[in-house]
């Protein structure tokens, strides 16, 4: 007997399969929450992420040790894999579609239409660190790192942005002033703009990705990460010892800033409980 070491579970959209993958097999388990029963199901090889997508009724795997993408139905559970030029690591998906990148060194980005099966190759200037995909579907943003030595161009030393136009199969490179370290999306009826944090930089770069016009919104401290908020406007984490978040109305460009939190109790004492007379 051999151990098994699971290392991903996803659930079918039905709620009937648990899929379930494990350390350095290709063995797929697919284990039947109604009538308690296992299929074990064999992939190309040992996949480095997984994604099921709830409006094709599949589940999408790449393998970091193999040049193919595997697409599972969960009906009669059959695989359809596809080859690529390069392995795959991670996975973003959409509505209907999956978009396949590599975060050890490649530089191919795919886009996989799972309604028609097509295949779209994209050409990364520099290996991709993450890929953030937009709430409208119709553009991802790749950050890219450096990658010294490759090719001899100037740009390879620098890190990076691409935006990838999913709906006219083309990528623009964007070189940056510091590492990407996050992105988030700005959308109304007429607009769609990136909110872009690199590392060491004080400041919010805010990009249309419909018109090409770009604005700089100063931060007082390096920041860490970005994230969206209900109202629609969205918190950006700093590096700050004594603690500060920041606050950013996307369309005025408005930011509020939370500081020194982090001392609390330590320079003045917190009374928790009045004290009874």
């Amino acid at each position: 007997d051999s151990n098994v070491v699971p290392v991903g579970v996803e659930l079918t959209p039905d709620g009937q399969y648990a899929l379930i993958s494990v350390e350095n097999r290709s063995d797929l388990y697919a284990l039947d929450l109604v009538n308690h029963s296992i299929r074990i199901v064999e992939l190309t090889g040992d996949p480095s992420d997984m994604a099921v997508v709830d409006s094709t009724d599949t589940t999408v795997f790449v393998f970091g040790n193999g040049s193919a993408v595997d697409v599972l139905e969960h009906t009669l559970f059959d695989i359809e894999t596809y080859t690529l030029d390069e392995p795959m690591t991670d996975i973003s998906k959409g509505e209907d579609f999956a978009i396949l990148y590599n975060t050890n060194g490649y530089h191919d980005c795919y886009f996989l239409d799972l309604v028609e099966g097509d295949l779209v190759e994209y050409r990364l200037q520099n290996p991709a660190v993450s890929v953030h995909l937009a709430p409208t579907e119709d553009f991802a943003i790749a950050l890219t790192r450096p990658e010294s030595g490759y090719g001899g161009d100037a740009i390879d030393a620098m890190p990076g942005m691409e935006i990838i136009d999913l709906i006219n199969e083309k990528n623009s490179t964007f070189v940056l002033e510091g590492q990407g370290v996050g992105v988030a999306y700005s959308s109304d009826e007429t607009s769609l703009h990136a909110l872009l944090l690199q590392e060491g930089a004080e400041y919010v770069y805010k990009y249309n990705l419909y018109t090409g016009e770009q604005q700089i919104i100063d931060l007082s401290a390096p920041p860490v990460s970005i994230g969206s908020m209900p109202d629609g406007n969205f918190y950006i984490t700093h590096d700050n010892g004594s603690g500060l978040v920041s606050f950013l109305n996307p369309d005025s460009g408005e930011l509020t800033e939370v500081a020194g939190f982090g001392t609390l109790g330590i320079l003045d004492p917190i009374q928790l409980f009045e004290e009874e007379e």
